[in-house]
């Protein structure tokens, strides 16, 4: 009986380490498939990096549509000024009376076409 009873220990030790050596490999798996809080905290990251560089795209994207207003406006700007000048300009040549012929001309407003080249030419350096 004694021997039974050893072969019946024996069986369940050797049933009780298969079972433990499966369930250290289905924990060994298990650990394999989780993400660690390393992992995570990187997708974490990685997200964040993706998200801001989306923003730098639309920012850098707006900066551009801006840009280019800026420089629409900046020539109607020019534009404006040289025709108001012109005009001014020949207003001022028309309005002089004969008893002022002596003075010396306004021509301090008045913009040359030369002048509009140089301004136009500033304006566009300056991007």
């Amino acid at each position: 009986m004694i021997i039974h009873e050893y072969i019946y220990i024996n069986a369940k030790v050797i049933f009780l380490l298969r079972l433990a050596t499966k369930l250290l490999r289905l924990v060994a798996e298990q650990k394999r498939d989780l993400p660690t809080a390393a992992q995570r905290h990187d997708h974490n990251l990685e997200c964040l990096v993706v998200e801001q560089q989306q923003q730098i795209r639309e920012l850098q994207q707006n900066n551009s549509q801006l840009q280019d207003r800026v420089v629409v406006l900046r020539n109607q700007l020019v534009e404006h000024t040289s025709v108001h000048s012109a005009v001014h300009c020949n207003l001022m040549g028309k309005s002089r009376s004969p008893s002022r012929s002596h003075a010396r001309p306004h021509t301090r407003n008045c913009v040359s076409s030369s002048t509009r080249q140089n301004v136009v030419a500033l304006h566009t350096s300056q991007k």
